[in-house]
């Protein structure tokens, strides 16, 4: 990585503390620099591009309704927000994935007195959260698999600017991070229910497939509905879709 008075991977010149910006915060990586743990200042992580449209995909029916009275209830369920302009959130309990809301801490924190309180404070955090989860993109042949009532659901398309416009200040949208290890919970200078949602951004590399967005909040005043797309098993008689 290159940056504003800092010489390229391959040059020779060793590095001076005075020559490192001060926006560079942990110094890890220059062996001339590692007695100074800390240089003043800290980096911020900026997005400079977002999806202009989210999707969110729904079943209509399939197992979560076994019978025909229980797919007029979900159906019931579903079409509601759209019909009054709020989005349905879950609790991270009701996700699929079973790892949802796991962590890693450090030994640092462990050794912390507070620990035990930390850790109860991130799961009362997590239970109290509402979740909505959301993808970049509407035609994706598992999302409809798995998410879409097996093509027979429907997917939902929200503008970003609008559903950011009609957000109060407390409720965030943030796009998910995956690896192949659980979120590392360490010491920094962030705000508890911050790690909270950095904990439920973190998912499996596995789940990559979804290009999830979450929309963490209790359900908004107006969902800014975009657009809707009706999953091609609702059109059993069309020959052009079966």
């Amino acid at each position: 990585m290159t940056g504003e008075g800092l010489p390229s991977r391959g040059a020779s010149k060793e590095l001076n503390p005075s020559d490192v910006v001060t926006r560079f915060t942990r110094v890890t990586d220059f062996p001339s620099l590692r007695r100074h743990k800390y240089v003043a200042g800290m980096a911020t992580i900026e997005t400079y591009a977002r999806p202009i449209t989210i999707y969110r995909y729904r079943s209509l029916s399939g197992s979560r309704a076994p019978n025909p009275r229980a797919n007029e209830k979900l159906l019931e369920q579903e079409l509601s927000p759209i019909e009054q302009s709020y989005i349905y959130c879950s609790t991270y309990r009701e996700l699929n994935d079973p790892m949802e809301g796991f962590f890693k801490a450090s030994q640092r924190v462990k050794k912390r007195p507070d620990y035990d309180e930390t850790v109860e404070l991130i799961r009362n955090q997590k239970l109290a959260l509402g979740i909505a989860s959301f993808s970049e993109t509407w035609d994706n042949e598992l999302m409809w698999a798995h998410y879409g009532g097996a093509f027979a659901g429907i997917c939902i398309g929200y503008s970003v600017t609008k559903l950011l416009e009609g957000l109060p200040n407390d409720h965030a949208l943030a796009r998910m991070a995956y690896g192949d290890r659980p979120y590392y919970l360490g010491l920094g200078p962030y705000r508890q229910e911050h790690r909270t949602r950095a904990i439920l951004s973190t998912k499996n590399v596995k789940w990559s497939y979804e290009r999830e967005w979450r929309l963490y909040a209790q359900p908004p005043e107006c969902s800014r509905i975009r657009s809707l797309m009706l999953g091609h098993s609702n059109f059993p008689t069309d020959p052009h879709l079966r």
